[in-house]
């Protein structure tokens, strides 16, 4: 059964990120300027490293429990 909640914490996390990656991409092309496409790449680069730290202490929290 723990590898059933690693499967669904992971894929919760992943459709958070799809949704909020999204929202934060929109509002950074409304801006239209020549900045946005910078911030969105620093976006990119620093959340896929926040996720990937996310998801290695949740799952070493997982197998703790």
């Amino acid at each position: 059964m723990k590898h059933h909640s690693f499967y669904f914490l992971l894929l919760v996390v992943l459709y958070a990120y799809i949704a909020v990656s999204s929202l934060v991409v929109r509002m950074l092309f409304a801006m239209k300027d020549d900045a946005s496409i910078t911030l969105s790449f620093m976006y990119f680069i620093a959340s896929a490293i926040a996720i990937i730290f996310l998801l290695i202490n949740l799952n070493k929290k997982i197998k703790a429990a």
